[in-house]
Order: structure tokens, then sequence, then C-alpha cells
């Protein structure tokens, strides 16, 4: 498990600077970030929505699409019972 404080700043650290390093494309960071919420288990609403604000960010930086498992990440959480996360999901995909 990865603790939810490291994970919120990699999250803030990757949605400002990720893709500047050229070292991996804007589709696969997003996915790296959603692979990492995997390990939070359920109930982690905060950390979820700095992955929502990372992908965001590298999308509108990189005038770039959601990746596959972004887009049903961002689906999952316009689905979610905290209106914070389907806001920032609906702002997301709009």
């Amino acid at each position: 498990k990865i603790p939810q404080f490291l994970l919120q700043t990699i999250c803030w650290v990757l949605g400002e600077y990720g893709v500047d390093t050229h070292l991996i494309s804007p589709i696969k960071l997003q996915d790296v970030l959603v692979g990492a919420t995997s390990k939070l288990g359920v109930g982690k609403h905060t950390s979820y929505g700095y992955v929502l604000t990372a992908i965001g960010k590298i999308c509108m930086q990189h005038n770039c699409e959601l990746s596959r498992d972004a887009a049903s990440f961002v689906s999952k959480m316009s689905k979610s019972a905290s209106t914070d996360l389907q806001q920032r999901a609906y702002e997301i995909r709009a």
C-alpha cells in the first residue's frame, strides 16, 4: 500500500511536471496514475481527487484525450457518492 500523503504528493508533481521530461507519454502517465489507485483500497476520496486533478492537468497541458484506463476511472468517479469527485470527473469529461 502507498500512504495517502505520498500518493497525493506524487499526483501533484506528475500533474504539474510529469510529461515535461519527455520520458513518458501523457497517455502512459494517465495509466500509471490510475494504476496507483488500486493500491489505495476503498474510501480514499481525497486521493482519488488528486488523481483526477492530475489526469485533468495532463490532458489540458498536452491537449490529449483520456487513455482507456483513465476514461474508465473518470466514468467511475462520475458515479461516486462524493459530489467533489463527481464534479471533478464531469469537468474532465467536458
